[in-house]
């Protein structure tokens, strides 16, 4: 099986990629994963590119930045939304009937929350490309080690609801639209 990936470095990524190392991988990354895997490393615009040509059956995007490292709206969501769904626009050209996508709990796109909104709109936009299956993944806080990114309010939302994350998502949506 070929899969691209994208999202290597980051938290779920690099605990994903040793898990696929014995499938064909076509790993894009931004900077170096470090891991002796193949990779091609490019900025997002120009991984459509990368990939025309190859023959991809599953692709899977656990790509994602923080407000911090993308200095914008706009840069943020050029990352969590335009290179994903341009991302995935590559891999269906290239054949992949399997689209698998890291979201956010509670993404909506017609959410208050800027961040779930856009979420939602990645999510819809991921539903309008001809995938045969579409795994949309939607965890709660992602808890894991980081290196030396300190994300103080996402270790105070951690640390204040530990029992958010269990809560269904239809149930939060319930609660956020009354």
């Amino acid at each position: 099986m070929r899969i691209a990936l994208i999202g290597a470095t980051d938290l779920v990524g690099s605990k994903l990629l040793p898990l696929v190392r014995n499938h064909d991988l076509l790993v894009l990354t931004r900077r170096p994963t470090g891991t002796g895997v193949a990779e091609q490393v490019a900025p997002a615009a120009e991984w459509p590119r990368l990939m025309s040509g190859n023959t991809i059956d599953a692709a899977v995007s656990t790509l994602g930045t923080t407000w911090k490292k993308a200095g914008s709206w706009a840069q943020f969501e050029s990352v969590d939304r335009v290179a994903v769904v341009e991302f995935a626009r590559a891999a269906r050209d290239c054949g992949a009937s399997q689209f698998v996508c890291v979201s956010s709990v509670g993404a909506d796109p017609d959410s208050n929350n800027g961040y779930l909104a856009l979420k939602g709109r990645t999510e819809r936009d991921l539903a309008g490309i001809s995938f045969d299956r579409l795994d949309l993944l939607r965890p709660g806080l992602l808890r894991g080690e980081r290196g030396s990114d300190r994300r103080f309010l996402e270790r105070l939302g951690i640390a204040m609801s530990p029992g958010h994350q269990f809560v269904p998502t239809w149930a939060q949506r319930q609660v956020r639209r009354h």
